[in-house]
């Protein structure tokens, strides 16, 4: 249960980020004129921001993921985050919660603005921001790590 709360914690911490990020239109990262840098979409130009990137250790293959623009991809804290544009957030959260139980995740939570899902090996939170028209997955790796074997004292038998 311990890892559950840790994930949900995780999750609404960073779904309450993406919501203030998206409502605030990157207000923190407005030029002198007021406007903002960008709406979270890589511009082009001189100056222009890099686009955006799903983390080369994201696991695509476990992870089914919605088709559109992508948005942001990020390993922060163990928990990755990618989000794509949607001109359809419902539609997009119907799509992420097929083909993430097509893949074999359960899903735990269904809300019109969320959905939480999981393996033996992650958990999944999908979940829209309308005022951003984006949606947004946060992955938690379930997997803990097998630790070494501890050596044997002399004597013992295999």
């Amino acid at each position: 249960m311990t890892s559950s709360r840790a994930f949900a914690l995780t999750a609404c911490i960073a779904a309450c980020l993406s919501v203030s990020v998206g409502l605030t239109g990157c207000a923190g990262d407005a030029p002198a004129g007021g406007a903002p840098a960008s709406e979270h979409a890589p511009a082009s130009g001189e100056g222009s921001a890099a686009p955006a990137e799903i983390p080369a250790d994201f696991p695509s293959k476990a992870v089914p993921l919605v088709d559109g623009e992508l948005l942001k991809g990020s390993l922060t804290g163990g928990v990755y985050t990618v989000a794509f544009a949607s001109d359809d957030t419902a539609a997009s959260l119907a799509d992420a919660t097929a083909k993430l139980l097509a893949a074999g995740f359960a899903q735990t939570t269904t809300n019109p603005l969320y959905g939480d899902f999981s393996t033996v090996d992650y958990k999944v939170r999908v979940f829209v921001i309308e005022a951003d028209k984006s949606i947004t997955y946060l992955v938690t790796s379930l997997a803990i790590p097998t630790p070494e074997p501890k050596p044997t004292s002399e004597g013992e038998s295999h």
